[in-house]
């Protein structure tokens, strides 16, 4: 049985969830952790989530990657932006070849910050292992009370 290389679940580097909706590279003795497989799965759909689309632009490894639903958070976060969200977020994970299906996407507010959201995710790998998690994504807006 030959396997090609679009079918393989990859390499990646592990990510560790350092609290507030932020993630880091795990680092362990100067080095990054690797993940293989399921794993290597879970880290790319964090990153492709937490991704504004187009950020990488200047890598033409990743011309076009990312997430269009950054471009809703600034908006109002009415229920059809939430849904807008979701299917935004819906799309991105469909263009992953290592995704085979999206069994369930859900995108709740926050209670504290108006510009973010929690996504929560469950996909079917093309393995046909399933691979569950969930992100923040965010804007900040700084505000700033000017002295008069």
């Amino acid at each position: 049985m030959t396997i090609k290389t679009y079918e393989t679940l990859h390499k990646d580097v592990l990510l560790e969830y350092k609290g507030n909706g932020i993630f880091d590279r795990k680092v362990v003795n100067g080095d990054f952790v690797r993940v293989t497989g399921i794993d290597s799965l879970y880290t790319a759909i964090c990153f492709k989530i937490m991704t504004i689309f187009n950020e990488l632009r200047d890598n033409p490894t990743y011309a076009n990657f990312g997430n269009k639903a950054h471009y809703l958070l600034k908006d109002n976060l009415n229920p059809v932006n939430l849904v807008a969200i979701r299917d935004y977020t819906e799309a991105a994970l469909l263009e992953m070849r290592r995704v085979k299906e999206i069994n369930s996407i859900v995108v709740d507010t926050d209670n504290f910050n108006e510009f973010k959201v929690k996504v929560t995710f469950s996909v079917t790998a093309i393995s046909d292992e399933q691979v569950d998690g969930g992100v923040e994504i965010a804007i900040w807006i700084y505000k700033y009370k000017l002295r008069t």
